[in-house]
């Protein structure tokens, strides 16, 4: 076998065995479910976090949906603009349909 086939070989074969990253989280399956109309309990604690399974979907999936409009060049929540802080809350209203027991009084400022 000639060395250059040899190398050329061993490239092809640390290429094949990168791994994968694992890609964004997209909570498609909130989407999925919302279509069906089926619905998550969610349990919160005295100071209106959620708790439990439910609540850890509930916060992955409000998560997502600040991660993919806010752009990441803003440090903080205050520096956000309100205006991307309305988008995010329209789209967490209309799949709030989702979750059982959602607490608005608990989201109404931005700040």
């Amino acid at each position: 076998m000639d060395p250059e086939e040899e190398n050329h070989d061993t490239e092809d074969d640390l290429s094949s065995d990168e791994k994968k990253g694992r890609g964004p989280t997209l909570m498609s399956d909130i989407i999925h479910s919302r279509s069906k109309g089926a619905r998550m309990e969610v349990t919160y604690n005295k100071k209106g976090q959620p708790i439990g399974l439910g609540g850890k979907r509930l916060a992955t999936f409000i998560g997502v949906m600040a991660r993919t409009t806010i752009p990441i060049t803003y440090e903080t929540w205050p520096a956000v603009k309100n205006s991307l802080k309305e988008i995010i809350w329209s789209m967490v209203q209309v799949c709030a349909a989702l979750f059982f027991n959602f607490p608005y009084k608990f989201c109404l400022n931005f700040e």
